[in-house]
């Protein structure tokens, strides 16, 4: 019952320092700091002792810690743990910048594999991984940022976005001159999507007239880059291809205008050398192999 306690106010000590810490290459990072008694004093039994007793603490970030936004919060977070808390604490970063459950969920395993007692993970991207991970770990305490989910041993915290979404959805609508505003985002948990419509309640609540154009690029830390740049180097990179139908006129249905998109079927088609391009996997179409070369359609 004592450890359990003892669990239970570090969780709310450490969830305090990450809200402090919000408001303040693809190779995984893993960086273990630990505080230690300095003292030259104390025997070798006090430090066993300690030793036993220090509580241990691990922490997931999916994308990279210093993206200077919601992920950097997490690395701030785990910094003000370090310095504040009399705990050890770990953190692992840049494991997927997809958000792909089964790679958290992986991640998660390892650190659990460990022993920690208490484990972080940032995002609702970690819902599903957490929940998998914490049932066959029961002596280990579970917390997903921005989550929504719950069990024996693990828990959600949420802060709730739709306030400043809407503020920012309402200043957009007062501020634009093009009367169209937009809204990017990188992954699509539910905290997410819960943003983005109160983003879209607070501008149509400001300026019903503007139109909204949404985005989520799906994933967190990737950056665009030119085909010319892509010149003789290697690695893993991802092509997206995005169609927008623009041919639209008002009709009038019942005395109300309406806004009628023209029907139209389009098709892609990329060829792929197979000497420059190899593990080609694609969300939506088909990947046909024709003698030198794949056509993804």
């Amino acid at each position: 019952m004592k450890k359990h306690v003892k669990i239970l106010i570090i969780m709310s000590m450490v969830l305090a320092l990450f809200i402090t810490g919000c408001t303040n290459n693809n190779d995984t990072t893993n960086t273990t700091d630990t505080k230690q008694d300095k003292s030259e004093d104390v025997n070798k039994a006090t430090d066993e002792t300690t030793d036993k007793s220090t509580k241990k603490i691990s922490i997931l970030i999916p994308g990279n810690e210093k993206d200077n936004g919601f992920m950097e919060a997490a690395y701030r977070g785990y910094e003000k743990v370090k310095n504040e808390l009399d705990v050890e604490v770990e953190y692992v970063s840049n494991v997927s910048a997809t958000s792909d459950e089964k790679v958290l969920t992986e991640e998660l395993k390892k650190l659990a594999e460990k022993s920690p007692d208490l484990i972080v993970a940032q995002g609702g991207q970690n819902n599903v991984p957490a929940e998998t991970v914490s049932k066959e770990f029961p002596e280990i305490e579970f917390v997903v940022i921005q989550g929504n989910v719950e069990g024996e041993n693990l828990s959600s915290y949420v802060v709730d976005q739709e306030q400043s979404a809407w503020l920012a959805g309402a200043l957009a609508g007062y501020m634009t001159d093009s009367n169209k505003v937009a809204h990017l985002s990188g992954a699509w948990p539910q905290p997410g999507l819960k943003a983005r419509a109160a983003f879209y309640d607070g501008l149509q609540y400001a300026n019903p007239e503007a139109k909204f154009y949404s985005w989520f690029t799906g994933n967190l830390d990737d950056k665009e880059i030119k085909g010319e740049d892509l010149i003789g180097k290697s690695g893993k990179f991802k092509i997206e291809m995005e169609l927008k139908n623009k041919s639209s006129k008002e009709v009038n249905i019942s005395g109300e205008k309406r806004k009628i998109y023209t029907p139209i079927i389009t098709a892609s088609v990329v060829t792929l050398p197979v000497d420059k391009f190899k593990d080609i996997k694609v969300n939506s179409g088909e990947i046909i192999s024709e003698g030198n070369n794949n056509i993804v359609a």
